[in-house]
């Protein structure tokens, strides 16, 4: 049989709830369309991101994967739509990589009054001095990748006072406590006795710098942007983030192996990359590392970021866009990528398929077959 449907089930923790119990009845997928957009004639031209997969009892015909205009002989097509084995990626919730926790970022649940606009912080620096002690930056994925500027109010317990000792903070405390009483959410009235503060905060921010990760990306990039922030700077819950990270992780993260992953095995907004800590991050598979690719990780990833510092007035979002991708920032990933790659394989260069069917071995590999 064949059928149609929304990309979805090709995604994320989705494999798992449906594919598992297909293959287990001894059928395989005989062919598959990779995403596309089917628009229809409806008003407004209303469309949705599709597949096509065919389905028979195991054979050893040919077996077809169509991109675009391409079709492709493979030996195996999974649950993802990949070339590969029948590999179910399940959550985790810890890394088998032993990586840093990754976090959502902190949830303000403050009815606006603790996020500031320009306009809105140069106001309140104006009107008193002492406010700048309690303003810093503030990244969700639309402020990381397209270069919107804002900012929050970050108070600590031991300054509350101090804080509140400045007019216009003191009335924007008071409007989040007004806010978080009126909510009609247990969770969110039970922050009103901490009207200063965000409703989820981690303790490490504004405290050490951070590695920030967009919860949702394009699947257009050849690499996920990710960046460093420091501790001046407060992450959002449209974003994830790293705390006191590693030169070494910036790297792995932004290499080519560590984005056909998430596009193999990340949920998805139509085809967008949906990030997820428990199946992307905590599953992604990295060998054991020796001083010598350490060094030359970092060396690379530190170039990547000197290489931004130079287009700096182009939002990162647009930096990494393919239209507008400089030839200086592809060639430092592309240095990156042979470093990242050289501890999956001795083979000089991979392309993308290859790189995925190594991140899947190793992870089974890892997890003691509990993936295959």
């Amino acid at each position: 049989f064949s059928f149609v449907s929304t990309n979805s089930i090709c995604q994320g923790e989705q494999v798992s709830y449906i594919w598992n119990d297909i293959f287990s009845l001894k059928l395989e997928i005989e062919f598959a369309y990779k995403p596309f957009k089917w628009t229809n004639s409806a008003k407004g031209k209303a469309g949705v991101t599709c597949i096509i997969i065919g389905v028979r009892n195991q054979s050893r015909k040919d077996k077809f994967i169509y991109t675009n205009e391409l079709k492709v002989n493979v030996k195996n097509i999974n649950g993802y739509l990949t070339n590969g084995d029948n590999v179910v990626i399940e959550k985790m919730s810890d890394s088998i990589s032993q990586l840093p926790k990754m976090l959502l970022g902190n949830q303000p649940r403050d009815g606006g009054y603790l996020i500031l606009s320009e306009q809105e912080r140069d106001e309140l620096i104006n009107s008193d001095e002492r406010s700048l002690k309690f303003i810093k930056k503030f990244y969700g994925a639309k402020e990381f990748l397209q270069g919107n500027k804002r900012w929050c109010l970050w108070i600590e317990e031991k300054d509350v006072e101090e804080a509140k000792d400045i007019p216009l903070i003191n009335n924007r405390i008071n409007n989040v406590l007004d806010f978080r009483l009126a909510s009609k959410a247990k969770t969110t009235r039970g922050y009103s006795n901490v009207p200063y503060r965000f409703a989820q905060a981690s303790p490490q921010s504004g405290k050490t710098a951070a590695i920030i990760a967009p919860k949702i990306s394009s699947e257009r990039r050849r690499y996920m942007p990710i960046g460093f922030l420091d501790e001046n700077c407060i992450i959002s819950d449209a974003a994830f983030a790293i705390y006191s990270p590693s030169i070494y992780l910036f790297g792995i993260m932004s290499s080519s192996i560590h984005n056909v992953w998430l596009k193999a095995i990340a949920g998805g907004l139509e085809t967008r990359i949906r990030y997820s800590v428990s199946l992307c991050y905590n599953n992604f598979p990295i060998p054991n590392i020796n001083k010598d690719q350490l060094e030359k990780i970092n060396s690379k990833s530190l170039k990547i970021l000197e290489v931004r510092e130079n287009h700096s007035s182009i939002p990162l979002g647009k930096l990494y866009d393919p239209e507008s991708f400089p030839d200086d920032l592809k060639q430092a990933h592309e240095e990156l990528d042979e470093a990242v790659d050289s501890l999956y394989t001795d083979k000089p260069y991979l392309n993308d398929e290859e790189r995925l069917a190594l991140a899947f071995k190793l992870n089974a590999k890892m997890t003691g077959g509990q993936n295959a």
